[in-house]
């Protein structure tokens, strides 16, 4: 392949981009940029042979391949491959339908906000529907939007891992802004409740009371289990991770900011209705009133382990001052 056109370290061969995002790109690199030189009919393997949009780098990478977005908007209505299978040889597999990729923004550094953004005006469904097993998204600005009832869908339709089906576990999402200020948009839709989920170190903001920021909107499978939501900033929503009625499974919430808002009041904190066996530990837990912990705002879950949270609610049920030690009492 070409040589990969931009500032890295290269060892043993293996392009390594430093800043906030951490990127280490083991296989091909394609790049995209609708800006000058960004062509859908060029060969996406360096900054000057970019791919014009994200669908086609989508519909282009195999096994461990790596996008870097440039900068930019895009309006695209996005979606990965189905599951391929089990193949034993990763060069087995088939073009778009690449499983371990990774889709990387380019930006000057963590929330940058020259960030490239996604967004979608006139689809219908999600601007990004993540259909296959293991990848990474970084680094982008991701905005609710007229065609976009939901910015992020991780599929998870059956648990056999069948080839030709949307299958999803182990994806992670890390560095991103979710922004939902558009009436109808949620953030992040775990449906069919994928397993190993990494949600890391983004930005939820400003979705109002029509939205929600994490949920599960069904599952035929259970709940997701094993999943880690970490280091995350919930800045002015109505409802921040409201996964009732399916909640999450032996999971861990933890190092999270959940704030009450200037434009929003919050009404959902954390309510993990239906889930069970999770630890939700160093947290702030915000709301809107001296109750908070003690009221709707956060639900545990059946076994939930809630300690070592701050919260401005000092009379709650188990609560010393402002740290949790026990389950909120509903």
């Amino acid at each position: 392949m070409a040589p990969t056109n931009l500032s890295a370290l290269n060892v043993g061969g293996v392009p390594i981009f430093g800043g906030s995002k951490e990127l280490v790109a083991y296989r091909k690199v394609y790049f995209v940029s609708k800006h000058t030189g960004g062509s859908d009919g060029n060969s996406g393997l360096s900054v000057d042979q970019a791919f014009k949009t994200v669908q086609k780098a989508l519909d282009t990478v195999s096994d461990e391949d790596t996008i870097i977005v440039l900068r930019g908007s895009y309006d695209e209505q996005l979606t990965t491959g189905q599951f391929p299978g089990r193949q034993s040889v990763l060069d087995k597999a088939v073009a778009g339908r690449g499983r371990w990729c990774q889709l990387i923004g380019a930006s000057q550094g963590q929330w940058a906000f020259d960030a490239p953004q996604l967004y979608n005006e006139a689809g219908s469904t999600a601007t990004l529907i993540v259909r296959a097993p293991g990848w990474r998204i970084s680094g982008f600005r991701l905005v609710g939007d007229t065609g976009s009832p939901i910015i992020v869908r991780l599929q998870f339709n059956q648990a056999g891992s069948t080839a030709d089906t949307n299958w999803a576990p182990g994806t992670t999402i890390d560095n991103c802004v979710f922004y939902g200020a558009v009436a109808n948009c949620d953030g992040l839709d775990f449906e069919g409740a994928p397993p190993d989920v990494r949600i890391l170190d983004n930005i939820f903001e400003l979705f109002p009371s029509t939205g929600t920021c994490i949920l599960s909107s069904s599952s035929g499978v259970a709940q997701a289990n094993r999943c880690t939501i970490s280091g995350n900033q919930f800045i002015d929503n109505v409802n921040s991770i409201d996964m009732n009625p399916r909640g999450f499974n032996a999971s861990n919430i933890i190092n999270n900011y959940i704030m009450n808002g200037h434009v929003n009041t919050l009404v959902v904190g954390f309510d993990n209705t239906g889930g069970n066996d999770c630890l939700v530990a160093g947290n702030y837990l915000g709301g809107d009133t001296a109750d908070s912990y003690g009221d709707a705002h956060y639900v545990a879950g059946t076994g939930d382990h809630w300690i070592g949270n701050a919260t401005s609610d000092s009379a709650a049920t188990n609560t010393t001052g402002p740290w949790t030690h026990g389950d909120p009492a509903t």
